[in-house]
């Protein structure tokens, strides 16, 4: 699920375990994508694995935030966790790790932090139990 997504770049794509394709948001203030762990999981890390064909459009990955909450783009409820801090990251394809140590929740939610509109396009999003 995310918050708004390109008819050709749709949020599933971004969890079928191809890194050759691609998930798009529409152009948009803190785009999101969120992946459903199961309810009640604890997050261990999460792994964003950016596009990989261009310096200009990875640039658009950074800054990021993850959040492990109850629901679909759940970011601002008193049950949401954010993991870590901001991420900003280098225009690379990565993959970008965040440590989210134990969240529990049953979604994890990757949203564009700052107040730029922009594009939310990644290969894929992975989350990780923790042990």
């Amino acid at each position: 699920m995310s918050s708004t997504f390109h008819q050709r770049y749709r949020a599933n794509r971004c969890t079928d375990g191809d890194p050759s394709t691609l998930c798009a948001s529409d152009r948009e203030r803190h785009a999101w994508l969120s992946i459903d762990v199961g309810s009640g999981s604890r997050v261990g890390v999460v792994s964003v694995l950016n596009r990989a064909d261009s310096a200009v459009y990875m640039s658009w990955l950074s800054p990021f935030e993850i959040w492990v909450g109850r629901s679909a783009g759940d970011t601002t409820s008193a049950n949401a966790v954010r993991c870590g801090d901001v991420q900003y990251v280098p225009s690379a394809a990565g993959p970008f790790t965040v440590d989210c140590r134990g969240a529990v929740g049953s979604h994890v939610t990757l949203r564009l932090a700052g107040d730029n509109r922009r594009y939310l396009t990644i290969a894929e999003l992975l989350a990780y139990r923790a042990t």
